[in-house]
């Protein structure tokens, strides 16, 4: 079987939790089938496919597709994909011929714009977090949220299936764009057990460590979270680590708070988060944030807004949730946790560990997305007799 994985853009050649999974997913579907992977690289242009795909580079074929983003306009990024989609719809006409597409994002565009020509073919679109329906902080921001709902609803609508990371995706899939359950496969994202800590190795420091990774967007709550901070007490009881490219605008000026800049290798990222007890999460839009998966692997609790998929892995024995968005309750989250005995906080990391371990594995993600699969191939095969 042979299944073509259009991206716009896979991890390392492209940055971003989208292009992670999409990693993910040519990794382990290419253990099962043939896959062609159409993608663009934005750096690591000296780096080849079978060196990041070692084991499985032979059931891989690779067409590189340019995407140009250039243009200076508020939909720009649509237009792109528009025409990056027709790249790729074209080029896959002349190739050979597959069992099934699975697109990401508005790479489907042509795809399901022009579903005719593909009828035998199922189409499977995932738009990982949907976050076009999540929260918005300006009326400009709203009116662009408004067009791209407009356009994800209809790609959405004309798909055979589409994918959730469950929890208030899966009901936001049904309520604002009218999807039906049969059309939705809910399958997590995770991570893989070479990431998983030895419990053994959990600790608690005695001066909490906090810790937030990512990258610098506005949803990411990164505002409400230095003003939290700004106004917790200093009582030498706590410390904050940032991982990520920060504004030098948005940092905040403590003792108390240290920053690691970008960090590209695993093995420096596991090596703050080791010394860490607790990710802090406040965004305000997400999908399942691999954040808090790699963060929930290497033995940290969680703190974390309740948005996207992120209450599947945040619940009352692996974290905090906080209530809303706000600096306020930020803040009184993290003084709640400042102020617990350290064995509770041990007690969170070891199950937010073991969470992880029984649930949001690749390995075994892989094997059950493999049977659902075959089943839609097989399903569309009696379909067309």
């Amino acid at each position: 079987m042979r299944i073509a994985l259009i991206t716009d853009g896979i991890y390392p050649f492209v940055v971003g939790g989208m292009q992670k999974h999409s990693y993910y997913l040519c990794k382990y579907l290419s253990e099962y089938f043939k896959i062609d992977l159409y993608h663009f690289r934005r750096q690591n242009y000296d780096l080849q496919l079978k060196d990041v795909f070692p084991e499985t580079f032979a059931n891989i074929k690779e067409f590189e597709v340019e995407f140009k983003d250039q243009y200076a306009f508020p939909f720009h990024y649509l237009l792109a994909s528009r025409n990056h989609s027709k790249k790729i719809f074209s080029l896959l006409a002349t190739n050979d011929k597959v069992d099934l597409i699975i697109c990401k994002g508005f790479t489907s565009w042509s795809f399901l714009f022009r579903k005719t020509k593909l009828a035998a073919t199922p189409i499977l679109l995932n738009f990982h977090g949907y976050e076009m329906y999540q929260h918005a902080f300006t009326f400009r921001e709203k009116i662009i949220q408004k067009v791209f709902q407009y356009f994800t609803g209809k790609l959405s609508r004309r798909a055979d299936y589409c994918f959730s990371y469950g929890g208030k995706i899966t009901q936001l899939m049904k309520d604002k764009i009218g999807l039906s359950a049969m059309k939705i496969l809910e399958f997590p994202s995770g991570i893989e057990v070479s990431q998983i800590r030895s419990v053994y190795e959990i600790h608690v420091n005695e001066k909490i460590r906090f810790c937030f990774m990512g990258r610098y967007e506005r949803r990411k709550g990164i505002e409400e979270l230095n003003t939290a901070i700004m106004h917790l007490p200093r009582n030498g009881r706590w410390s904050f680590d940032f991982i990520g490219e920060i504004p030098d605008h948005l940092r905040v000026d403590s003792p108390y708070v240290k920053y690691h800049g970008l960090l590209t290798k695993s093995s420096n990222i596991n090596k703050v988060l080791d010394q860490c007890d607790i990710l802090v999460c406040p965004s305000w839009s997400e999908g399942m944030p691999n954040v808090i998966l790699e963060a929930m692997g290497r033995g940290l609790a969680i703190t974390a807004t309740d948005c996207g998929a992120t209450a599947l892995l945040v619940t009352n024995e692996t974290g905090w949730i906080i209530e809303n968005n706000s600096a306020a309750s930020v803040k009184s989250v993290l003084e709640k946790i400042i102020e617990i005995q350290p064995n509770q906080i041990y007690q969170k990391k070891c199950s937010a560990l073991q969470h992880i371990s029984d649930n949001f594995i690749w390995e075994e993600i892989s094997g059950k997305l493999y049977k659902k699969l075959l089943e839609i191939r097989q399903f569309r095969k009696e379909k067309n007799k």
